[in-house]
């Protein structure tokens, strides 16, 4: 139950990932500077996992929720990928099945969660 349960978690991140991408690219290739299409080439010329490396910094505000939502789909997909997905990156407890439903790269379980949104 628990593999089929990480394995739609994972379909879910893979087609939020190639999403993102092509949000991040589209937003770049029509923005209003000349270097906003050179960072788009610059990224469909790289691995994903180096995209957040190449935006931090070189960002434009208009993707910058999609960069920090990049980051969590990466990370919790290497987290499926090291066998480590579903526990919380503060208490390392495992994360309830309901927060990974409501949003498959949850980082923290919904008490942490509530710790850091005060």
């Amino acid at each position: 139950m628990i593999q089929g349960f990480e394995a739609n978690c994972r379909l879910q991140l893979q087609t939020e990932l190639e999403q993102l991408q092509h949000t991040i690219i589209q937003s770049l290739v029509h923005g209003k500077h000349a270097a906003e299409s050179e960072l788009a080439r610059q990224l469909l010329a790289k691995p994903v996992s180096n995209w957040p490396d190449l935006l931090t910094g070189n960002c434009p505000w208009c993707i910058s929720s999609q960069l920090e939502r990049l980051n969590a789909v990466l990370a919790a997909l290497s987290q499926l990928e090291l066998n480590l997905y579903g526990l919380c990156s503060d208490c390392e407890c495992p994360i309830e099945r309901a927060a990974l439903l409501r949003d498959p790269a949850s980082q923290r379980c919904d008490s942490c969660h509530n710790k850091n949104h005060r």
